[in-house]
């Protein structure tokens, strides 16, 4: 007799269909994309340094040719924004025309600036050479103005020499000096003194140094010429001869010259 094995069934509970109007729920909230371009900037959003070798300078102070030849050297190498933040440094600082006209001279500076700085070079040179130009128009109208008043010009020193053409008429009259005036008399005393004593020093030297040299022209000591004494032959006019044999041309011909002399008190013509 054949024994059938029993079979075993398997109990399954049923299992609901899954609704399809439902929404999967996932409690994992998704990662925000990072594009590449994005993690660049993060990366490059450090400060930029600038070259060990280039010297830091203080906003609003002058820069001096010195530093800036230094630093326009340095930045012959530098990176680009190296370059760019050398230069806000320098422009924060207080720099001449001249100065921004070499920074702007610069084919490595002009390549890695930006638009701003480049204006701001530019606006340099321009307002500087404008208020040198305005200047120099203010002082010559003031000079002028001076001329047409008949007073001295600020800042101008006459010679005795220009004074004494301006003033070449007296008239004969007194003018009351400011006391002023007697110190300007005493330091002139002073000085006419110590011309003498230099006058007469120098007298005695060159008597001394011809007597040595005599009827030569060079003098050297040890080989090298330290002084000469030549002669000089020139033609002249013989104006007492003139005068004596042909009084009516020197007459003709000669004109009247005022020359004024200086005499401070106690001294002789």
């Amino acid at each position: 007799m054949t024994t059938i094995p029993e079979t075993t069934v398997l109990d399954y509970e049923d299992e609901p269909a899954p609704d399809e109007t439902t929404q999967p729920t996932n409690t994992t909230e998704p990662q925000e994309y990072i594009s590449e371009t994005t993690l660049l900037e993060e990366t490059d959003s450090s400060p930029t340094t600038l070259p060990e070798t280039v010297i830091e300078i203080p906003a609003d102070e002058p820069v001096t040719d010195e530093q800036l030849e230094q630093i326009l050297d340095t930045l012959t190498e530098a990176a680009p924004e190296q370059i760019v933040a050398a230069i806000t440094q320098v422009l924060a600082a207080d720099i001449t025309s001249d100065q921004a006209t070499e920074i702007a001279s610069s084919p490595e500076v002009l390549a890695a600036i930006t638009e701003t700085q480049a204006e701001q070079l530019f606006e340099q040179i321009v307002v500087e050479e404008l208020t040198e130009k305005q200047e120099h128009c203010d002082a010559v109208a003031k000079w002028l103005t001076s001329i047409d008043l008949g007073i001295t010009p600020e800042g101008v020193h006459w010679s005795y020499e220009t004074i004494s053409t301006r003033y070449q008429k007296p008239t004969g009259t007194t003018v009351e000096l400011p006391p002023t005036a007697s110190e300007l008399v005493e330091q002139l005393k002073h000085v006419k003194m110590e011309l003498k004593a230099y006058t007469e020093m120098e007298d005695r030297l060159k008597a001394e140094l011809c007597e040595m040299i005599g009827s030569n022209e060079y003098a050297t000591v040890n080989g090298t010429v330290i002084a000469t004494w030549k002669g000089r032959t020139w033609s002249s006019l013989d104006i007492k001869a003139i005068k004596a044999m042909e009084p009516a041309i020197t007459e003709k011909y000669s004109k009247k010259v005022t020359n004024r002399t200086l005499l401070l008190k106690g001294e002789r013509a």
